[in-house]
């Protein structure tokens, strides 16, 4: 069974309107190209979505089941396309960032709720490595933070 994105679409347009005129409006296709959609979405499914004569357009009990899902299954689609667009906006994501506790955590929380962005998490570091060993490998980090000196607004 091969469902489209349209087709579906043209659906739910179909039963919130009532409408094939209406609705063509709703999905931008000609009146015969969302006829179309709506057979072959029947097609797939096995049987009748919709019963319709000249005057009248109703759901039948399998459509009316599937309703729900097709509104479901659009809202997901909608939502990981969305999420996708964040990630590629650097609007959403996750930055690992290596820093003392005493700035990780009284000062990059600050920083994360600036804006839109979700606020920060502080975690326990691991365990820090022996004597005159890295502190962060390459690849662990994003970013690594050093205070030199004393500045008297963060002390």
């Amino acid at each position: 069974m091969n469902v489209t994105h349209k087709q579906l679409r043209a659906f739910v347009a179909v039963t919130q309107t009532r409408s094939f005129a209406e609705a063509c409006g709703l999905v931008h296709l000609s009146q015969p190209a969302l006829s179309i959609a709506i057979k072959n979405l029947e097609e797939a499914a096995g049987g009748r979505l919709l019963a319709r004569t000249t005057r009248t357009l109703a759901l039948t009990p399998e459509g009316e089941a599937f309703y729900p899902v097709a509104q479901r299954l659009l809202a997901d689609w909608d939502d990981a396309m969305e999420d996708l667009h964040n990630h590629f906006a650097l609007r959403r994501g996750k930055i690992t960032v290596a820093a003392m506790p005493s700035f990780a955590c009284n000062l990059l929380p600050t920083s994360g709720r600036a804006g839109n962005n979700p606020p920060s998490r502080c975690f326990e570091p691991p365990p820090l490595p022996p004597v005159g060993g890295r502190a962060s490998h390459a690849g662990d980090t994003d970013s690594n933070f050093q205070i030199v000196g004393r500045s008297p607004q963060l002390w």
